[in-house]
């Protein structure tokens, strides 16, 4: 395991992140039992990799947008749009609002 060693101490966000890859490539040596130098695979093998991680970030950005839309709108519905309501009991506030 990395030994958390300051890197980069004029910006504590990239230090973090520096951090936190040392530690993700720990885990994938590990898990794996080589480093991805050593790690032998197809091309298609490492961009289908690739396409799956930004497919998860892709959820994960969309999980925490909904997220901010339903904290930022007063009403008990979500929509696309950032919106309020008056009456917090409406059955359906618009057409594109989804329940929480």
């Amino acid at each position: 395991m990395v030994a958390s060693v300051v890197i980069y101490p004029a910006d504590p966000v990239i230090e973090e992140v520096l951090q936190r890859i040392a530690a993700r490539a720990d885990a994938g040596i590990q898990k794996f039992g080589v480093t991805i130098t050593d790690a032998k695979h197809p091309t298609a093998y490492w961009i289908d990799n690739a396409i799956e991680e930004a497919m998860d970030l892709a959820v994960y950005l969309t999980k925490l947008k909904r997220q901010l839309s339903a904290e930022a709108s007063p009403c008990q519905w979500v929509c696309d749009d950032v919106h309020g309501h008056i009456d917090l009991n409406i059955p359906t506030p618009c057409l594109r609002c989804k329940p929480l």
